[in-house]
């Protein structure tokens, strides 16, 4: 069954950022899923989980993160919430830096479910100043 949902990957000024739009629910989910897991590996390849786990979180002086950019999703069903958790657990664990620039409706999922900033940093999309695309 197809989904609406449309993801790419860029690159900006240090950022993985991944695009997100239109609907993640429990068909999509796994969609969502396998391109966070996919950038959080890319970006966190040096870092093993065995040597991560007592490691305190990484300030990567250049300023390397992962941004979810989920300005364009119009609908997360709770298995969309739960793949965001596992990502921001994964990255974590990798010790990236992972940030959610959230659509008015995954701030209202992510507010209602009552997740602490310091489990999924989450920016709304009005503050969001988007970094440049590297060339």
């Amino acid at each position: 069954m197809p989904t609406h949902l449309r993801i790419s990957t860029s690159h900006a000024e240090g950022a993985t950022v991944v695009h997100v739009g239109g609907e993640v629910d429990m068909a999509s989910a796994p969609e969502l899923e396998a391109a966070v897991t996919a950038a959080v590996e890319l970006d966190g390849a040096g870092a093993s989980a065995e040597s991560t786990a007592a490691a305190p979180r990484r300030e990567d002086p250049t300023g390397h993160e992962l941004i979810l950019d989920l300005r364009a999703v119009t609908f997360l069903a709770s298995a969309g919430l739960k793949e965001l958790l596992k990502g921001a657990r994964l990255a974590a664990n990798r010790r990236l830096r992972m940030r959610v620039i959230a659509s008015d409706c995954v701030l209202r999922v992510v507010e209602v479910a009552a997740i602490p900033p310091t489990t999924l940093a989450v920016v709304p999309a009005t503050t969001w100043r988007a970094p440049a695309v590297e060339p």
